[in-house]
């Protein structure tokens, strides 16, 4: 790798690592939100599946960066591990979005996985 290379993997990952920081910034502004209503809990968890979603996204991308780096693979293991983990968290709380949503609505069913899973 040269030095436009090197250069250019540096900013990549960088940029990476900047848009992590602020949606781990925007995570702890979610956990905070209100929630003294159905309505807003799920707000708060649409917020919360949204976040998860794109620090997966970013994820995937630091895990190709360090495929295209060179990097031991061990980086990109944790890179998927990361994305992976990221992704069912989006996927838990979308779901615990539409539980609240069907509670506010007055349609909860016994079912629901935020029951299921003593969130509440």
């Amino acid at each position: 790798m040269d030095l436009v290379e090197h250069r250019a993997q540096s900013v990549r990952v960088m940029r990476i690592s900047a848009a992590l920081a602020e949606l781990n910034r925007e995570f702890a502004v979610a956990v905070e939100m209100p929630r003294a209503v159905s309505t807003e809990w799920a707000t708060r968890a649409e917020r919360r599946a949204l976040i998860s979603a794109r620090r997966a996204s970013w994820w995937a991308l630091l895990g190709r960066a360090a495929v295209d780096a060179g990097l031991d693979v061990v980086f990109l293991q944790a890179a998927m591990v990361a994305q992976c983990t990221e992704r069912d968290n989006a996927r838990f709380w979308r779901q615990c979005a539409r539980d609240w949503q069907a509670e506010a609505s007055g349609s909860v069913g016994v079912g629901s996985e935020r029951h299921e899973l003593g969130v509440a």
